[in-house]
């Protein structure tokens, strides 16, 4: 099947935030009493706000209610808004803008499929937001990745079918719900789960992404 899209993860495919997440998280935490460190926060790659924040709970056997829980998630957001003042194109990751500047030449449609919220906003701020021609809104799903439902939302943005677009995550949950979407695959991480194997594409930095190799091998 001919590629026609390219659907990205945000965190750790364009731009690399998630220092700015734990920080966020930390400091939230921190005004309840929580310890969080960043070898706990690595545990939670790809996750929603609430996901994650119900994943800390876990790891630290509480339990809150949910108005508790949107309390505290709100706090966090406000905390990371901050955070993301001073946030631009210099931030993008090593060779996106030519990866994206590429599709666009050969007339290939684009999309997000970030369970972040603040997507837009953060798009905006690289400078980038033009290129995409669909942002799929994660209030629309109804089960976050690994499930597929937010990469099947960003193709179906697209009029697409699944089969003729690529996935590009960085996180085990979003590959999985790439491969769950049944679409081609390309995971860019260092981490070394057995299930990156069956990826069309594995590589351990942006800067590796060329659209025109993706393609010629895609295509064939």
């Amino acid at each position: 099947m001919k590629i026609k899209g390219l659907i990205f993860d945000l965190d750790g495919i364009i731009t690399d935030t998630a220092q700015l997440h734990f920080l966020a998280w930390k400091q939230s935490l921190l005004a309840e009493n929580i310890d969080f460190s960043e070898t706990e926060n690595a545990q939670l790659k790809g996750l929603s706000r609430k996901e994650t924040l119900r994943a800390i709970l876990e790891l630290k056997n509480l339990t809150w209610d949910e108005q508790k829980i949107d309390t505290v998630c709100f706090k966090k957001n406000e905390i990371y808004l901050k955070l993301l003042e001073n946030l631009n194109k210099d931030h993008l990751l090593p060779g996106i803008l030519d990866l994206l500047t590429s599709a666009k030449s050969k007339k290939l449609k684009i999309a997000l499929a970030s369970s972040s919220l603040n997507a837009p906003l953060i798009l905006e701020k690289l400078g980038i937001i033009a290129f995409f021609d669909y942002i799929a809104d994660p209030k629309k799903i109804k089960k976050p990745k690994p499930a597929p439902d937010i990469f099947l939302l960003a193709s179906e943005g697209l009029s697409l079918n699944p089969e003729n677009c690529i996935g590009f995550e960085d996180s085990l949950s979003g590959f999985l719900s790439i491969k769950s979407a049944k679409m081609r695959s390309v995971v860019v991480s260092l981490d070394q789960f057995s299930e990156f194997n069956q990826a069309d594409f594995w590589f351990s930095s942006t800067d590796q992404l060329k659209i025109d190799h993706i393609l010629t091998v895609l295509n064939s």
